[in-house]
């Protein structure tokens, strides 16, 4: 008789869900503590969170809202971190063109191009960038955030990816890195 067939080859890997490599400077879990090697962990260890406030077509309202900080979670020293930043993904540069205000204040932002994966190959998307939340100190826990549309994407869901999933990430004030950060996606 002849030998059975060889086995199929393996199913590649699925992707990591996205708050395994971004950001990948720090995380509570893939911080500075551990050379930023290990895999998110989310929101844990971090003492806020942003929480939908409403959705219309052209704006997307949430506020920063506080949080039971785990003490179990391996990032349990971010308990204490301030927010100084805040990252939103963007579905494409084009879209990056919004109106923010915080607390009914405008507030400037900035953007950059980050990838997704880390490493090569991989996908370059737009974030959106809030800087300099504790100073004045310009937001804080129960802030409401106003992103309304405009420009070439006058609707929420071109703003951001998949057409609603509303990807962040905040950072605590630079030292020698974003020592403490979350993450979280939230669909519309």
């Amino acid at each position: 008789p002849s030998p059975p067939p060889p086995p199929p080859p393996p199913s590649p890997q699925p992707p990591p869900p996205p708050f395994a490599d971004y950001p990948h400077s720090c995380f509570p879990g893939n911080s500075n503590a551990n050379g930023g090697l290990d895999f998110g962990y989310g929101l844990d260890g971090t003492p806020y969170q942003l929480g939908i406030v409403d959705v219309t077509e052209d704006t997307l309202t949430f506020r920063i809202d506080g949080k039971e900080c785990a003490d179990n979670s391996p990032a349990r020293d971010c308990c204490g971190m301030t927010l100084f930043k805040i990252e939103i993904i963007m579905a494409r540069k084009e879209c990056r063109w919004v109106d923010i205000t915080i607390d009914g204040k405008y507030k400037a932002t900035s953007y950059a191009t980050n990838f997704y994966p880390s490493g090569s190959p991989s996908t370059p998307f737009p974030t959106m960038k809030l800087t300099a939340l504790t100073e004045d100190p310009i937001a804080s826990v129960g802030s409401v955030v106003k992103m309304r549309a405009a420009g070439e994407c006058p609707s929420i869901s071109e703003i951001l990816p998949d057409g609603g999933k509303f990807w962040y990430a905040y950072f605590n004030r630079r030292s020698k890195n974003f020592d403490c950060c979350g993450t979280e996606t939230l669909y519309l």
